[in-house]
């Protein structure tokens, strides 16, 4: 289409001529989404210029005629638009289009101007994410740039630029006002592929605000296994080679004492920094998640909001620090009295609110001044009322619903027996199943893959 222009323009301009032509529509890649999320492959937003800007967009193309003498420009926004005869120096807009012909990537730093997301409506918002989309499919099919590409460039620029510059890590603050961590603990590699297909079903979370610690025993098999959807995941992890548990809360120098440097295999170690750091100064927030642990899709959305809400209504006193936990969650078992089922056992257990505390998705939160002994004590009692906690108390968190599940694996084969089973269990697995599935990101098919392998263990 260019050429096709350069070639009329041939005969109406002087042979000493030479001018720009500017596209005024293009695609732009950012690092950020909407309200500073970080999404698996970037943001990608249609850029409609004015026309004065449009000089400094992408594809910008010189003209020049062969007796031309083409001066030197320090800016280009002192070119002037072109009029009806063609003068030296100045730009023309390629306009014939509604359809960005050319894109631009945008790396992060701390000085570029963002958009004002917090102006717009859920609406605005919506209609971008949509418009997303489309130009991820565009760009795939008028580019050959695929989503692939785009989703390690959202990676390498997270490496190469956001540790430097320090911005990026707005993206990983929950938007309630604390710092909130995820503790796991894999030590047997034996465990891998329930963590893998149970475990792992946290990157469906609604949010990933939030930081993984992952610590895995030092074993190059299971080591290299976990790497491997870790490189994928739109979660924030760290995997650290480490033979501990957590014990001291991660707001203490000693809680990061088996996690230096030269034991992180996988994950930003600026970020694990980052994250301690904030934690000196806001709410902390740590949930622990034991492999065989899974959480429902809204779960760390939830808690987080409501932890928030509760600290700012009951204004406690800086020193605090109490337990979240939740009463009802779902039990799977691979081998049990209706094991004949493909995808193995499934009940809902409650513990009751006294013993919640050692159910899926326990979770502490600590204000910056509270002391905290490691360990959990023995004698962890309830919270005497939401608005009154006391130091090392439980506040269960009462939901009709199971928010957490737990898989349950038999000490011992030969101690479990097997009868008929009943219509009505039947219908409760059917149940749960699709609730896992649909609730918990964990499909039937995961179920029954789990199953084989810990049976294959176990024979």
């Amino acid at each position: 289409m260019l050429g096709i222009r350069v070639a009329k323009d041939h005969g109406s301009v002087q042979m000493d001529a030479w001018y720009f032509y500017c596209v005024p529509l293009f695609i732009q890649w950012d690092y950020f989404g909407p309200r500073k999320r970080k999404l698996k492959r970037g943001f990608l937003r249609q850029i409609d210029s004015k026309e004065s800007t449009c000089v400094h967009n992408p594809g910008l193309t010189r003209v020049s005629f062969p007796g031309s003498s083409i001066e030197t420009l320090s800016d280009l926004f002192k070119l002037k638009p072109c009029s009806f005869v063609k003068e030296n120096g100045c730009y023309s807009l390629i306009n014939e289009s509604t359809t960005s012909t050319v894109s631009r990537v945008v790396i992060p730093t701390g000085y570029q101007e963002e958009p004002d997301w917090s102006s717009m409506t859920n609406e605005e918002i919506s209609n971008l994410e949509r418009q997303n989309i489309a130009l991820s499919n565009l760009l795939s099919r008028e580019f050959n740039v695929l989503p692939y590409p785009l989703e390690t460039m959202t990676n390498q620029m997270e490496k190469l630029y956001c540790g430097n510059v320090g911005t990026c890590y707005s993206q990983y603050e929950s938007e309630f006002g604390l710092v909130h961590i995820v503790h796991t603990s894999l030590q047997d590699p034996k465990m891998f592929h329930v963590w893998r297909r149970f475990c792992f079903a946290l990157e469906s979370q609604t949010t990933n605000r939030f930081l993984w610690i992952l610590r895995v025993v030092s074993d190059e098999w299971l080591i290299r296994e976990v790497r491997k959807p870790i490189r994928k995941t739109p979660l924030h992890i760290i995997v650290a080679k480490s033979n501990y548990s957590v014990a001291s809360t991660f707001r203490d120098t000693i809680a990061l004492q088996d996690l230096p440097t030269d034991s992180i295999i996988d994950g930003d170690k600026q970020l694990l920094k980052h994250f301690h750091d904030r934690a000196q100064t806001q709410p902390l927030l740590e949930t622990f998640l034991s492999p065989t642990d899974a959480l429902d899709k809204s779960f760390l959305l939830q808690l987080q909001n409501m932890t928030a809400e509760h600290l700012e209504r009951s204004k406690l006193k800086r020193d605090t620090w109490y337990y979240q936990c939740i009463p009802k969650y779902i039990e799977w078992t691979f081998h049990s009295s209706d094991a004949d089922s493909e995808f193995g056992s499934l009940q809902v257990s409650a513990n009751g609110e006294e013993r919640c505390i050692n159910n899926p998705g326990t979770s502490r939160v600590s204000l910056p001044g509270a002391k905290i002994p490691e360990g959990v004590s023995s004698d962890t009692s309830l919270c005497p009322a939401a608005a009154s906690i006391k130091k090392g108390c439980v506040l269960p968190i009462r939901n009709q619903g199971s928010l957490g599940a737990r898989v349950i694996i038999p000490s011992n084969l030969s101690t479990v027996t097997t009868s008929p089973k009943r219509s009505d269990q039947q219908q409760r697995n059917q149940r749960l199943v699709m609730k896992l599935k649909n609730d918990f990101a964990i499909p039937p098919m995961f179920l029954k893959q789990m199953r084989n392998k810990l049976n294959s263990m176990n024979t």
